[in-house]
Order: C-alpha cells, then structure tokens, then sequence
C-alpha cells in the first residue's frame, strides 16, 4: 500500500512519559483468549489528545487470529483498539516498546475508516531504535502525523508484527554511544541483540499538531521509506564472532559519528541556517544515526 504523505511522516520526537511502565509478567498463551473473531468485535476505548498511557499486549487481553500463511507457534495476536479523536487539524501519534531482559514486543499498527476498512498500515520496520539516553528509557518508537479528516480515519488497532517474531533488534552497548559522544575510540564490543517478541508493553501518547513549518518542513524530508529497526533473522552464534567492518569504520572515522553529525547540528542551528540543519540531520540518518531528526526536533522544542 502507499503510504499517504501526511500520515507516514516517522519523526525522532520522544514525548516525556508522565507514568511508569507496568511491571506484570506477561501471559504468552494467545490461544486462551474468548474474543474476538474480527476486528469490529473488538471493544474500543477513545484515545484522547494530548495523553500517554502504557497498554499490555499479551494472553490476558483480547486477541485476533492471524493469517491462514502465518508461521508462528501461536495463531492469534494480542490486539487494542481505539477510537481516534476527531479533529480538524492534524495531531502526532508516538508509540513506543520498551526493551526488557532483552526482549521487545514487534508492534504494528493498522488505521481504519468508520466502516473498518483499512486505511493505513505500519510494521516494525516502520519504527526507529533509541538507546536510554535519547530522551527515555531503551525503545523502538514510531511517530506518525495523523489527520482523521484524510481517508475518514476512524479507528486505530495495535497488534504484533508477525513477519518479524524471532528476528533480532541490534542494540548499541551504552559504553559504545558514550565513546561516540565524546569522539573517541571505545573497546571493541559483539553488539547486543534483543528479540523481537508477540507480546509485549507498549507506551501510546498524542500530541496536537498545530502546523508548526519546520515540521512540515522535516515532513516533506522524510516521506523515502525507512527500516529503522534494524531486525536480522541471525543472531551471533558464538562470543568470538569478530566485530563487523561497519563498527570498525564508524569508530575510526570522526566525520561519520554521531558526535560529529550532532556538532555540525548545533553549529547550524547557532547561526540561524535551519535548512543546514536540516541537510545535516538528513546526512546523519543516512550514515545510520536515526536519532538526527530526533534531535534535531528536541533542539527546535527548546
């Protein structure tokens, strides 16, 4: 499907989250639950604007039975729908996953019209990694502009990904992003991995969107595809797998870290050359440090 311009638009942006996440094992048995066999019987709670809440995807909530070609042990997948608030102007989505012990629910979102026919849909590819120091706690988290006057948006329904159950998120070492902040040399590290599972916590916060141009601006920047997750079906098999070319190139080369991409940032935006900026950010994302227009974002927000 095309994605619509106006409502695809994935920005760094984190939101401060205003409450802690909730500390429940997770029931992994997606079979037990008695609803629902479609998507319109689910039970729907309004999502208001400007709010966060944390959201349990797992066995003790509603489910929803996968695709017939689904090769997952389980067949169904924890699901929560919303009714999206109807406003005339656009407000920004965030949805983000926590990783614990190593683990992180795959998420994905569907929007649908008032008939629950489907408008718009995101996977996990559609989310960006962020380590604890970028604004909150370990995460994958997608943001999106949505309009509910565009398309008759009506309904929102997150679920899991089952196209990446299994897979590996690569991890950054806190040592290592410490090291590229203070351009320099870190220890050689095997990247950590966390996977990817069917259930899961996720944090849901809305934020109105009030047509500010530099946004619109980094909209118009960021319409390409992304696959920001960064998900690998094989995870290092022994602890003496040397450590890939790509990292020994990031650490070796000044002008390709973060640190150096984040100082250009700065520079331009002292002066005043918001379109640099923005040109600085774009060539960060593309050297594959995703946080750019994140902070780029956080630094326009001040």
């Amino acid at each position: 499907m095309k994605k619509n311009q106006l409502a695809t638009i994935l920005l760094g942006l984190s939101l401060t989250a205003c409450s802690s996440i909730p500390d429940t094992a997770l029931n992994t048995d997606l079979n037990q639950s008695a609803c629902c066999e479609s998507i319109a019987a689910l039970s729907i709670q309004p999502l208001a604007l400007d709010s966060q809440q944390y959201v349990i995807l797992d066995g003790n909530g509603q489910t929803l039975p996968l695709a017939q070609n689904s090769n997952e042990e389980s067949d169904r997948s924890p699901a929560k729908a919303y009714g999206l608030p109807q406003t005339a102007a656009p407000f920004m989505l965030t949805v983000s996953a926590p990783i614990n012990n190593n683990q992180v629910i795959a998420p994905a979102i569907a929007i649908y019209d008032d008939h629950w026919q489907l408008v718009e849909q995101y996977t996990t590819e559609d989310f960006h990694y962020f380590t604890s120091s970028l604004s909150g706690i370990e995460r994958i988290e997608g943001k999106f502009i949505l309009s509910t006057q565009l398309n008759n948006m009506a309904y929102m329904v997150i679920q899991h990904d089952p196209q990446q159950i299994g897979n590996q998120l690569e991890r950054i070492h806190p040592e290592q992003e410490f090291a590229e902040s203070q351009n320099i040399i870190g220890n050689k590290r095997l990247p950590l991995y966390a996977s990817l599972s069917p259930v899961g916590v996720v944090e849901i916060s809305t934020q109105q969107h009030y047509g500010n141009p530099v946004v619109e601006l980094l909209s118009s920047l960021t319409t390409k595809d992304a696959s920001a997750a960064a998900v690998s079906k094989t995870a290092p098999a022994t602890a003496s797998e040397p450590i890939s070319a790509a990292h020994k190139q990031a650490a070796s080369v000044d002008t390709q870290s973060w640190h150096y991409f984040k100082q250009q940032i700065d520079e331009a935006m002292s002066s005043g050359k918001l379109k640099q900026a923005v040109d600085w950010a774009n060539k960060a994302e593309s050297a594959g440090h995703q946080q750019a227009k994140d902070y780029l974002l956080d630094t326009l927000a001040r």
